[in-house]
């Protein structure tokens, strides 16, 4: 079978075969798109051609009809746009309950524990995964009253922070899933975003101090921050780790942000943005809202003092004072004074967590060994607190 080549195709027939995973809310599960081996019969628009497609290779961004649905999305910001009203959080979240996301495989760094996809649209300006130049999204081109809508809807609820405009290239749409702990790898300057639906928790957890010295896993969890993003926009620098906490419901994000090879784009791609709503960003605009933010100051953990030094930093015995006691008897005392370390707990697996833990069924772990495999993930971690609580798949064995 052929594959077309073009985004003309039209399904005429749905395949037998099942999905291969259930659409989440906000997906359109219409159009036939599913797993297996089957064929779907389509018409090529551009050489009046009718083949029969494997479903694996018919992609689901060119379902006509997810195009259906983002044509009345489109609309719907058009319309409201027409009207000459400031442009609500109603407005928005009306505009992206109609809009259908995408299920995005490539997002692999923010992609949650056990799955293999999320839904993500990007539109503006995003760099090309072939040659790796900025180009115009597809989204905001065939879409382009959506990016108006939201860069709009943004400096009606930010202006005042912001006097000169929010710079961005683009703006990235999220729904239904918890990112996990990740930074962003293209950017430059600061992210603005905010969440809406109706949902509950969700907040963005982030470690402001992160200068990257540091791998993900080994930051400390203790000096991560919940921000608050429901219904308000926080401006973070996408680069420092940040994730997206266990949440409730239904749940969209909004993230406007700068491409780092902004540069390079071609005058007609940057004009047409910036008719679109894009704030083009400049070396004094980002330089600008950088200075907003405090720079990090690290997680480096200080070293430990040497016994010399130790030593050095005690005051001098009294003019007439006792002798001091040796310093064996001294070490006794202070063996002795010590605190004993707290128990650990212990836990039988009794039957997989499903966890990508790497674990064998009816071996004993403590929970400082299960907290290392984790690698410092923080849903990972969530869940596993979550398994240690269900006595059919770990066995609280008591303290060691």
């Amino acid at each position: 079978a052929v594959a077309p080549s073009s985004a003309a195709t039209v399904a005429r027939t749905t395949t037998t075969t099942t999905p291969s995973r259930t659409p989440r809310r906000g997906a359109d599960s219409s159009g036939g798109g599913g797993g297996g081996d089957g064929l779907f019969h389509v018409v090529l628009l551009n050489e009046c051609q009718e083949v029969s497609v494997p479903v694996s290779r018919l992609r689901r961004k060119e379902n006509y009809l997810q195009h259906r649905r983002r044509l009345q999305a489109c609309a719907v910001a058009r319309i409201k746009l027409k009207a000459g009203t400031p442009i609500s959080d109603d407005d928005v979240l009306e505009v992206l309950r109609v809009w259908s996301f995408t299920m995005n495989p490539v997002r692999k760094n923010v992609i949650p524990e056990g799955e293999s996809w999320v839904f993500s649209d990007t539109m503006g300006l995003v760099r090309s995964r072939c040659t790796g130049k900025p180009v115009e999204s597809r989204l905001s081109s065939d879409y382009p009253d959506i990016l108006r809508l939201l860069s709009a809807w943004m400096r009606r609820k930010c202006g005042s922070k912001f006097p000169g405009g929010f710079p961005f290239t683009s703006v990235n749409l999220n729904f239904g899933y918890a990112a996990r702990l990740h930074r962003d790898g293209f950017n430059v300057g600061p992210s603005l975003l905010t969440a809406l639906g109706d949902f509950t928790g969700g907040a963005l957890g982030y470690f402001p101090d992160d200068d990257r010295k540091l791998g993900l896993e080994a930051l400390p969890p203790l000096r991560r921050r919940s921000v608050v993003t429901k219904n308000c926009f926080q401006l973070i620098d996408g680069k420092r780790a940040h994730c997206v906490e266990e949440f409730q419901g239904e749940r969209f994000s909004v993230v406007f942000f700068s491409v780092s090879s902004h540069r390079k784009t071609g005058d007609a791609v940057r004009r047409g943005l910036v008719r679109k709503g894009a704030v083009w960003p400049t070396q004094q605009s980002l330089a600008k809202v950088t200075s907003l933010l405090k720079p990090p100051r690290g997680y480096t953990q200080q070293r430990k003092a040497s016994p010399k030094a130790a030593a050095s930093k005690r005051p001098a015995a009294a003019e007439g004072s006792p002798p001091a006691k040796s310093t064996a008897g001294r070490a006794k005392k202070d063996a002795a004074e010590e605190p004993k370390p707290a128990p650990v707990e212990r836990y039988r697996l009794l039957k997989h967590p499903h966890l990508a833990l790497n674990l064998q069924i009816q071996h004993v772990y403590t929970m400082p060994v299960l907290v290392r495999k984790c690698k410092g993930r923080i849903q990972k971690i969530t869940a596993l607190r979550r398994k240690l609580m269900d006595p059919e798949t770990f066995e609280p064995l008591g303290p060691q």
